[in-house]
């Protein structure tokens, strides 16, 4: 069970009893996805004329960071000098 103010977050997670993959998780890259996916989709959603790739000030308030750590988060995945300011893939409904 997330914590209550999770209970909105979806993620892939295999019901409780039906075991792991044979080839184990890889647990790091799917925490890596995940947050590479909400990092751009705040990007995206602090689009505007002053900032086509998105204002990282407002997108780190938007996911409950400092500017500092979500700065730090950019670099650690690569997304730092790459903001994509055509589109974002989304995976999954919604």
């Amino acid at each position: 069970m997330l914590p209550d103010h999770m209970e909105h977050v979806s993620a892939p997670i295999p019901p409780e009893g039906s075991g792991f993959p044979a080839g184990g998780v890889d647990l790091d890259g799917l925490v890596d996805e995940l947050e590479r996916a909400w990092l751009l989709r705040a990007l995206k959603a602090t689009r505007g004329p002053g900032a086509p790739r998105g204002n990282k000030t407002e997108a780190a308030k938007l996911l409950g960071l400092s500017a500092r750590s979500f700065r730090y988060r950019l670099q650690k995945l690569g997304l730092e000098d790459e903001l994509l300011p055509l589109h974002v893939v989304s995976h999954g409904s919604g």
